[in-house]
């Protein structure tokens, strides 16, 4: 019997027959106990035949038409067996008979939870997946060798298992075959992560979750992204394609309490900002032009926080899988555009003007230390301001025109579930620029104070008689903890989002949590101290009485026994003299 697969192969490849040895051997008639077919040949001379058995523990039988591969069962470059949509290499099958028609072969069962790694598959062995329209299309691929996808192992996902592509069995697999699945194509970026483990099973986690989930067996694929060979990013891409409904549900389940924490505790920030903003403008003939660009950043931050919450308010019922369900429709409207367009200004405000902020408290100090005047005109402060809120206004704007623009530029459209476009590419190249120019401009100020305290206390007095450097010093250290809650999140975001352990993946949801609280930090370290109750009760006689009803009540009585308790700085041993004066100094009751 002749075969006619695998003309043009290249490389020798051995393939087993399922018999001992030919009819035509020499030894046919003095061997018993043997089993014996007719001899084989390929008119390929890159194959060469075994005689033997198949070495396994379950073997099934299979057979199938001689004809085109792509049509069906049959054998693929190296001699890889196609059958009932899995792949065999030669060591897996061997050749039982074949014919111009007809050929028959055995199979090693795979043993998935043993031995193999059983592993879906999109498309056929030698095909990469292709996507247009969030269709899946199977394509012939451009490289030369089997895809050898990356495993990890169970216990550690971020740990390479070692593979041996004899060990895996790849078999093709449809998920949007079975119930409820909305097909979706997902690779690995910041915020979505998957391993591919070495049982043949997916895990997947996000920053939207608080745990690693794995994927249902039959219900995901994974493969090679095409490439065209200009890309080499994409070459050997791993993708995965899987149901939305295995991901959305577990998403809004974490989604749902965790944005439902930060939405409680984004209003006890926006109540305690909103506090310290009234203060301000309650002391304003006591502010200068530092506490005014501290009001400016304060300010951005507080109406950013709040149009975020009005749009979590009206848009959290329009969950995620009703969008997984019907498939992502058109943006809400003009009053949503609208919202988006204005959230995306505020949040870019909160970061200029935050630059701003960094920009004076650095210039402050480089004034300080080199023992010139402290002083920032008010002109100078309106240019940064104006020059801070500009920016955000043109970055929003450049977002619209790379949103509207025809080219590869674009934004994600807004209103697909909420009305909030933070992800606008504009957006996202400046919070990287001013949060770099922010810690660039701190880290600076914080190498200048450290060097001065080394050169010595002397340096460090003639600072102190001049300048009000206790202050500023304490101002400095203020605002370097708001700013460093903001950077802690992020850095935390790039470490611990990934992370497999549970307990690190809510360290850094505890993490949002703090930032969620920055305003509520704010006020206790801007608004609530003596000195601004002071102010206030200078000015405003209800809040004098109040502060003066808390001094008396603090008194101790062990204070007033030692003669050392004050009340609005007076000593109370004082205050004990001129009552007693003024009861001598009245008539006494005849009797």
């Amino acid at each position: 019997m002749f075969m006619r697969i695998a003309q043009y192969q290249e490389e020798i490849v051995t393939v087993t027959t399922c018999c001992a040895k030919p009819l035509n051997s020499m030894n046919s008639m003095n061997s018993k106990n043997e089993t014996w077919c007719d001899g084989m040949y390929s008119q390929s001379e890159n194959i060469q035949f075994k005689y033997g058995s198949l070495e396994c523990e379950d073997i099934v039988n299979g057979s199938f038409n001689a004809g085109s591969v792509w049509e069906g069962d049959g054998f693929f470059p190296n001699y890889f067996l196609k059958y009932e949509d899995g792949f065999y290499s030669p060591n897996d099958y061997c050749l039982h008979s074949l014919n111009e028609e007809k050929i028959e072969v055995k199979i090693c069962k795979p043993q998935c939870e043993s031995d193999k790694l059983c592993l879906p598959k999109c498309c056929n062995l030698w095909d990469d997946v292709s996507f247009t329209n969030n269709t899946v299309y199977c394509v012939p691929s451009l490289e030369e060798k089997v895809w050898k996808p990356e495993i990890h192992d169970i216990n550690n996902y971020y740990s390479k298992v070692e593979l041996v592509p004899s060990n895996v069995h790849f078999f093709v697999s449809d998920p949007s075959k079975t119930a409820e699945c909305t097909t979706v194509r997902l690779i690995q970026y910041q915020h979505f992560d998957y391993k591919i483990l070495k049982n043949g099973e997916v895990a997947w986690t996000s920053s939207d979750v608080l745990d690693w989930y794995q994927i249902p067996k039959g219900r995901f694929c994974v493969d090679r992204e095409l490439s065209d060979g200009d890309d080499d990013e994409a070459s050997g891409r791993i993708v995965l394609v899987g149901c939305l409904e295995d991901f959305i549900p577990k998403i809004n389940d974490s989604l749902t309490l965790v944005d439902t924490i930060n939405f409680v505790l984004i209003q006890i920030s926006l109540g305690f900002l909103a506090l310290t903003l009234i203060i301000y403008v309650l002391l304003r003939g006591h502010q200068n032009v530092h506490s005014w660009t501290q009001f400016s950043y304060f300010f951005a931050l507080w109406s950013n926080l709040l149009l975020a919450s009005i749009i979590y308010y009206q848009t959290y019922e329009d969950a995620n899988l009703k969008v997984a369900n019907e498939g992502a429709g058109q943006p809400r409207g003009p009053l949503c555009f609208t919202a988006s367009v204005v959230s995306t200004f505020l949040h870019n405000a909160t970061l200029t003007t935050m630059v701003a902020l960094a920009v004076d408290v650095f210039s402050m100090f480089h004034q300080l230390l080199n023992n010139g005047e402290q002083k920032m005109s008010k002109t100078e402060f309106l240019k940064r301001q104006a020059l801070a809120w500009m920016v955000a206004l043109t970055m929003t704007l450049v977002g619209l025109s790379l949103y509207f623009s025809n080219g590869s530029m674009h934004a994600p459209p807004y209103g697909y579930t909420n009305c909030k476009a933070k992800f606008w590419l504009a957006d996202e190249i400046l919070e990287a620029i001013c949060h770099l120019v922010t810690a660039s401009l701190f880290l600076v100020t914080i190498s200048r104070i450290c060097l001065v305290h080394l050169r010595g206390k002397e340096e460090l007095v003639k600072i102190n008689e001049q300048r009000n450097y206790s202050r500023a010093l304490s101002l400095f250290f203020k605002l370097l903890v708001v700013m460093g809650m903001a950077w802690a999140s992020i850095f935390l975001s790039y470490v611990l989002v990934k992370s497999t352990i549970p307990t690190i993946k809510w360290l850094f949801t505890l993490m949002e949590f703090s930032v969620s609280l920055q305003g509520f930090v704010i006020f206790l370290m801007f608004a609530f101290n003596r000195q601004t109750l002071d102010s206030l009760g200078e000015n405003y006689s209800i809040i004098r009485k109040l502060s003066n009803a808390s001094s008396t009540s603090s008194v101790r009585p062990e204070e007033v026994e030692a003669g050392k308790a004050v009340v609005n700085n007076v000593p109370i041993t004082a205050i004990i003299d001129q009552l007693e004066n003024h009861r001598t100094s009245q008539p006494q009751p005849t009797t």
